[in-house]
């Protein structure tokens, strides 16, 4: 699935090229960063499952620990 292009919320665009995925936000103050919300991170999850034609399946951690 070469070449595939899909909008996946919050002005975020993800291509396929065969090898990388990318992301491209047309309308970005600083081109360099993107920040998602978890419904754009679920789309960007769908997307790769199509890509890579593989399933994901994602489960809440019982403890998260802050790096900070």
């Amino acid at each position: 699935m070469e070449n595939k292009r899909s909008y996946i919320g919050d002005g975020v665009y993800v291509t396929y090229d065969g090898y990388h995925i990318k992301l491209k936000c047309d309308c970005m103050s600083e081109p360099n960063t993107i920040g998602m919300e978890p419904m754009v991170i679920q789309n960007l999850m769908r997307f790769i499952e199509t890509c890579f034609d593989v399933s994901i399946k994602v489960e809440k951690n019982k403890e998260v620990k802050s790096e900070d």
